[in-house]
Order: C-alpha cells, then structure tokens, then sequence
C-alpha cells in the first residue's frame, strides 16, 4: 500500500525512462557516483553533517547545484523508492530479497527487472484505487 503523502504529493512510482530530478536529488546522485557517505560529502563542501543531510532531504535550499546529468536506471529505481517514502527493508520485503540485494541493485550492480516490476505493479495498484 502507498503512503497516503505519497499519493497526494503525486510522485511517479513507475520510474520514467526520463526522469526530471530535483535540486536535492541530482546532489545525492553527485554524491552517489563519487562513492562518498555523507559524512565524507560535508567536509569537502565544509559544512557540517546536519546541515548537509538537510541538504540531501531538501529542507536547507542554500546548498550548490549539483550536475548529475540524467538519472540512470538503477538510480531512477532508487529516487522513485525515496519519492514514495518506502523504506529499504519494505521494499526489499516485498519483492523477496534482502536489503543487502536491494541496494546492490539501486547502485547498478544487480539485474534491475524485480524491481522495475514492483513499482510497475505499485503504479498499476495506484491508477486502480485512484483511477
């Protein structure tokens, strides 16, 4: 089941061949692709770990613009899971993996399609209840 905020905020859970990635999520892709943690991310921009974690969920606009370039397929597969407000081990669950698996898989390093396949069925389940 969808998070009610979910669906009223309207995020696309079937993740889109193009995707248009807000200002936070192309700084956390920028992050991702250079394997850095958040704590390694806060120093080089010489900020503190709060303010930068703010940063990656959106609530502290005052942060650089990040060019991340278009968004992948695993990291489409991972900005719809946060746009939905599932937790990893929810998701990881419901599709009979483990969490370990699942983030595998949203760094591009396992086959993508029982995933895809999820938020295509949660999409499906979505236009159907609301449709």
């Amino acid at each position: 089941m969808i998070p009610r905020a979910a669906i009223r905020s309207g995020p696309h859970l079937q993740p889109e061949l193009v995707m248009e990635l807000r200002k936070h999520e192309r700084l956390i892709l920028a992050r991702r692709r250079r394997g850095e943690n958040q704590k390694v991310a806060a120093a080089r921009h010489g900020v503190s770990l709060y303010r930068y974690r703010k940063w990656e969920i959106g609530e502290d606009p005052d942060f650089p613009l990040a060019a991340a370039g278009g968004a992948r397929q695993h990291e489409r597969l991972f900005i719809t899971r946060m746009r939905a407000g599932y937790p990893l081990g929810k998701v990881a669950q419901a599709i009979g993996i483990t969490r370990w698996w699942l983030c595998q898989i949203e760094h591009g390093k396992a086959p993508a399609a029982r995933l895809e396949t999820y938020w295509g069925q949660q999409q499906q389940s979505t236009e159907e209840q609301h449709g």
